[in-house]
């Protein structure tokens, strides 16, 4: 196969070339134009689109009120005042008391319930080593001065355990 030599620069095309060259740049003008008016119709459909979407989102997601116009406004409310004005109070309601027994009632206590005294019991006792029962001042032993207990219920798988601990 033999090599071709590389066209240099300077060299001018032949006319055959010069036509298929003006052509091709026809065609891709064309087709550049065409596309030019294609992407215009899209960018068009796409505001359309994006206005519509807006429309019905301030629909969805805007305050609503029942009250369309200012001539409902009033409308209901009014009536009821506009009956009531000119009709006389029934005979019962002008001869019944403004004021009505309650019989008295007892307050239920306030605060935790006090826990199932038939649940099982377990003392829990927190007391300090034997090294730790001197005083750091004087050495003296020291004394349990008071108690703190408290009640917390601990489940156990079937089981309701109620340790006291001090």
């Amino acid at each position: 196969m033999p090599q071709q030599q590389p066209q240099s620069m300077d060299q001018t095309p032949s006319a055959e070339e010069f036509q298929a060259l003006q052509q091709a740049l026809a065609e891709a003008t064309l087709r550049n134009e065409a596309l030019v008016g294609e992407l215009r119709v899209v960018r068009t459909e796409r505001d359309l689109l994006q206005e519509q979407l807006n429309k019905f989102k301030r629909q969805l997601f805007a305050a609503k009120s029942e009250a369309r116009g200012t001539e409902q406004k009033d409308l209901f409310f009014n009536e009821a005042e506009i009956l009531g004005a000119g009709a006389e109070p029934a005979a019962e309601e002008l001869a019944a008391d403004d004021t009505v027994d309650v019989p008295a009632h007892k307050r239920a206590k306030r605060g935790r319930k006090p826990l199932d005294p038939a649940l099982p019991r377990e003392v829990v006792r927190h007391e300090l080593p034997e090294s730790e029962r001197v005083c750091p001042h004087d050495g003296a032993t020291l004394q349990e001065i008071g108690v703190e207990c408290w009640r917390r219920p601990k489940t156990e798988p079937l089981l309701m355990v109620v340790p006291t601990e001090n």
